[in-house]
């Protein structure tokens, strides 16, 4: 048996001083998991089986993988480059994440020395571990862990963290270090703040380890001394287990110290004994009421009506996907293979993801984003003089809200402002200035701001003066203290407006905009632009939307996942002052096609305009315009603003329903989504006379 305190506690306090504020909890309540105190899949069943407490998830143990031996290294270089990336690698599985928790997938596996890149391989000589010989965590592991545990906890997702494997284990010295290898992944763990986190100690504990501790008979003692660990004051400790190979029963010893118990499927080739090896685990000494969970097996068949996911499902279980890229196979394929394509990519990858979907509702969202909840109003900025116009929202992953919008003293060309707020938009500090033109007789307008997977923010603007436009792009690495000069992605003399940012997986960054350029035989299109480097230097114009018999303006971008982005704007064809509608591309913005209809008001001569979208939590599109339908008056100064909401991207709508509504003009509405799923909405309204910033909770 092993003794001695735990090392990282005794170094907890000093660590701790100030850890990141959370949003994502994970804890168990019976045989139930549960986030932020309320079961998973809160109230859902499905063909008359719980899915409620469940927690659905995917191996996808290589997302923090390198590889030191330098003979092995070029074995796992991208199809595109040639070359091995393990930052490329943890960018694109953070991009890819909330694409995962859209289709209700809660939780996946990493693991502190991966698994086989290959799938299954008997010899492993690759080096892939974040443990040290003597049992120290590599600071670059940690960091790439860190980015992706910050998503998680961001998105609602638990990692389930692995921290030995056996194909990885011999790397370590001795028994001490793969004490102090446990120790210290705990202290690291608790000095984060991460509350999301579920720690298996290792991957099938009865499969080929080297150290004796690491094995069946003795890796409870490890399950135990994650336990005792003592958690800093205010929060609960790591809740601890490990997982035997595909088909085998937990022992006795590892059902009495575990939290959960973890099963593997591979090789089980019958659903039935799936749902058999969850019955004879409840039958195991020394269990009690505890959640059952497969967080590995490599059978699909998700067609067919039982298959072991259902199985276990059946039995109150969990279950987990295990991908791997067979021979032959394209990149697009596996979650395990090296180099992974972290996308929902494949035949295969869509028919897990649309059954996880089916089963769980889409994250359990069984109803649309609520709009009565929007019924505070917070001021951000009411001027003293001049107004304040076409505000726009960033929730940082911080959990931080930031404004930008843009305003004038009333005698000076509009500048750029920012604030931020720290309680989900309820108060607003002073704003600071972020931009103006850098003519003096120039004015600065139209603001959009983006974090990109790095942290790093990118806001863009329009600068207009006499006969001179250009749609500029700033960047900030201090979560918007400070700004820099980016890039321009255009300039023109004929008109260049309200410019949206989105970026997608690899770091690529996509600008739309307004132009008047190629009128008149166009009288304004949406052109859309491509940045590989952050911003600095942008491609050719893509046209998103134009008509010779429309005015298309105020472009939004929404990525919705793989390569698929969509652009609403507005347009003035179908003899209507303004409607809303959507183009859609395939390609990463390449090309688009498409001028579906989004909304049109109900009578022919009002107008519905400045579209924001933004896809929420759940799979749930949502689109925010001003309209004048209810007004007696018509135009920009008799507006409200409403939404619309779609459950399947956009191919059908419902609502409309009113965010807000005064006695003065509200437009230029902006939808964001707080972590615990909350919608706020920005918006310029000049109730009152003067033009000010709200935001409606």
């Amino acid at each position: 048996m092993i003794g001695g305190a735990c090392l990282g506690c005794l170094a907890l306090p000093a660590l701790l001083a100030g850890p990141p504020a959370r949003r994502t909890e994970v804890s168990i309540e019976g045989e139930r998991f549960l986030l932020n105190g309320k079961p998973t899949y809160e109230g859902r069943t499905w063909e008359g089986k719980r899915i409620e407490g469940l927690l659905l998830n995917s191996r996808m143990v290589q997302g923090i993988f390198d590889d030191g031996n330098p003979e092995t290294r070029p074995k796992w270089a991208y199809p595109d480059t040639g070359v091995w990336d393990p930052d490329r690698n943890v960018r694109e599985l953070v991009a890819a994440m909330p694409d995962w928790r859209r289709h209700g997938l809660l939780a996946f596996t990493i693991n502190l020395q991966g698994g086989s890149p290959q799938g299954y391989s008997r010899d492993q000589p690759w080096h892939n571990s974040a443990i040290d010989a003597d049992g120290s965590l590599r600071a670059d592991y940690l960091s790439r862990l860190e980015r992706i545990l910050d998503r998680a906890d961001e998105l609602g997702m638990v990692a389930i963290l692995g921290i030995f494997y056996f194909g990885q284990d011999q790397r370590l010295q001795d028994e001490e270090a793969v004490v102090r290898a446990a120790d210290e992944a705990v202290r690291w763990v608790y000095s984060k703040g991460y509350r999301n986190v579920l720690i298996e100690v290792n991957n099938e504990c009865d499969v080929r380890y080297d150290h004796a501790i690491l094995k069946p008979e003795r890796v409870h003692e490890l399950i135990e001394r994650v336990k005792a660990c003592s958690p800093p004051e205010g929060r609960k400790r790591l809740l601890a287990g490990t997982s035997y190979g595909g088909g085998a029963i937990p022992r006795p010893n590892v059902v009495r110290a575990s939290d959960f118990l973890l099963l593997h499927g591979n090789g089980v080739e019958d659903p039935r004994r799936i749902a058999a090896m969850v019955r004879e685990t409840r039958k195991v000494e020394g269990y009690r009421p505890m959640p059952i969970l497969f967080n590995e097996d490599d059978h699909y068949g998700f067609e067919q009506p039982l298959n072991n996911m259902t199985a276990a499902i059946g039995e109150g279980a969990s279950w987990g996907y295990f991908d791997f890229r067979r021979a032959g196979e394209g990149f697009e394929e596996g979650y395990q293979s090296v180099p992974v394509d972290w996308r929902i990519s494949s035949a295969r990858k869509r028919a897990f993801f649309e059954a996880v979907a089916r089963i769980t509702g889409g994250g359990g969202a069984a109803a649309a984003p609520c709009p009565a909840r929007l019924d505070t109003t917070a001021t951000v900025y009411a001027p003293r003089e001049g107004g304040a116009y076409f505000p726009r929202l960033l929730v940082l992953r911080s959990g931080e809200v930031l404004c930008a919008w843009d305003g004038s003293d009333g005698r000076s060309p509009t500048r750029i402002f920012l604030s931020r707020s720290g309680d989900g938009g309820a108060s607003w500090p002073a704003p600071a200035v972020v931009a103006a033109a850098a003519d003096p007789l120039a004015s600065a307008a139209n603001a959009f701001l983006v974090q990109r997977e790095d942290g790093s923010l990118l806001c863009a603007c329009r600068e207009t003066a006499a006969g001179r436009f250009s749609i500029r792009v700033l960047a900030s690495k201090d979560r918007g203290a400070t700004w820099r000069p980016a890039g321009t992605v255009c300039e023109g003399r004929k008109g260049l407006w309200e410019p949206w940012l989105t970026e997608l997986a690899g770091g690529e960054v996509l600008a739309a905009y307004a132009s008047e350029e190629r009128a008149p035989a166009h009288p304004q299109v949406i052109e859309v632009r491509r940045s590989t480097d952050g911003g600095a230097t942008w491609g050719s114009p893509a046209i998103a939307a134009g008509s010779e018999a429309s005015r298309d303006g105020v472009p939004s971008l929404v990525h919705a996942g793989g390569g698929k982005v969509l652009c609403f704007f507005e347009a003035t064809d179908g003899g209507r002052p303004f409607a809303i509608r959507l183009a859609r591309s395939s390609d990463r913005g390449a090309s688009w096609e498409g001028r579906e209809l989004v909304y049109a008001p109900r009578d022919g001569g009002k107008r519905a305009a400045a579209p924001a979208a933004t896809l929420l939590a759940g799979g749930w599109l949502a689109c925010a315009f001003y309209t004048d339908e209810d007004r007696p008056a018509s135009g920009d100064r008799a507006a409200d603003l409403k939404w619309v909401w779609s459950r399947d991207l956009g191919a059908t709508w419902e609502g409309p329903a009113t965010l807000f509504a005064s006695e003065g003009s509200d437009r230029w509405g902006h939808l964001a989504q707080l972590a615990d799923g909350q919608v706020i909405a920005a918006l310029c309204t000049d109730e009152g006379g003067r033009p000010r910033i709200v935001l409606r909770r």
